[in-house]
Parts: C-alpha cells; structure tokens; sequence
C-alpha cells in the first residue's frame, strides 16, 4: 500500500472544484431564503386579510318569540341590542331570556362564521386550534 504524498492536498478536497461547490452552495441558499421570504410575505398577507375580515364582522341573531335582536361582533362582543315593540307586554324575565336566547345564536353564528374564515386561511389545524379556544354554546341554558 502506498502513503499519500504529505506535500500534496488530501484527494476527497479539489481546489479546481472548491470554487464551483462554494457557488452552488451559494445559489442554493440563496434560492432558499427567497422561497421562505414568499412564503413569510404569504402568511403575513393571509394574517392580515383575516384580521381584517373578523375586524369588520358582526353576526346578528333574534330570539325566537322575536322580542329581542342582538348583533355581536367577531369576538362575541355586544354590539347592539334592541326590543321589540311586542315586549311590552311581556315580563323582565321574558325579555332577558329573549336577549340571552338571540345573543347565544348571534354569538354562536361568529364562532361558526370566525372557524370557517380561519379553517379557509389558515388551514384546518388553525380552525381546530381555534375552536380548542372556544366555549360551547347551547341552544338554551339549563334551567330555562
């Protein structure tokens, strides 16, 4: 068996192909970024056309007997609640019932409307996680 020259470079190291490795390490790396740079300024445009759309959501719901419309907005937040003329003839407890009983529904109608908009996004794994997030609600609390 022969001993390698100590004088002369190791065979697996080409100085003549140094430079050509280098470059394609380079380009490659530079191909890379782009492609996690677009998908970056993707994610950010689907982020920011979601908050747009829950920002200028409400979901509007009227209960039942039609004594009470309630209007919430994306986050389930209270917009507006309005009585109907019908409710004067009907008890405080009627009435609060109809209010809560049209404020599950409109509340209900964004989680619904919010989980599709995100599953549509940002995916199905966001929707599940969004949901994780989110309360039940019932048609009607026990007890009424």
């Amino acid at each position: 068996m022969t001993q390698p020259d100590p004088k002369s470079p190791p065979r697996y190291f080409d100085p003549r192909t140094a430079t050509d490795a280098n470059a394609s390490a380079q380009a490659y790396l530079e191909k890379w970024r782009e492609e996690t740079q677009a998908r970056l300024d993707a994610a950010q445009e689907r982020s920011a056309e979601l908050q747009a759309r829950l920002r200028d959501s409400s979901f509007e719901a009227t209960s039942r007997d039609q004594l009470a419309t309630v209007a919430v907005g994306a986050s389930g937040n209270l917009l507006r609640v309005s009585i109907s003329e019908r409710a004067r003839n009907g008890s405080p407890v009627q009435i609060s019932q109809a209010v809560m009983s049209a404020y599950r529904a409109a509340a209900r109608q964004a989680v619904e409307q919010n989980t599709a908009m995100v599953e549509d996004l940002a995916g199905s794994k966001a929707a599940a996680d969004l949901r994780a997030l989110l309360p039940e609600l019932d048609d009607e609390e026990v007890g009424q």
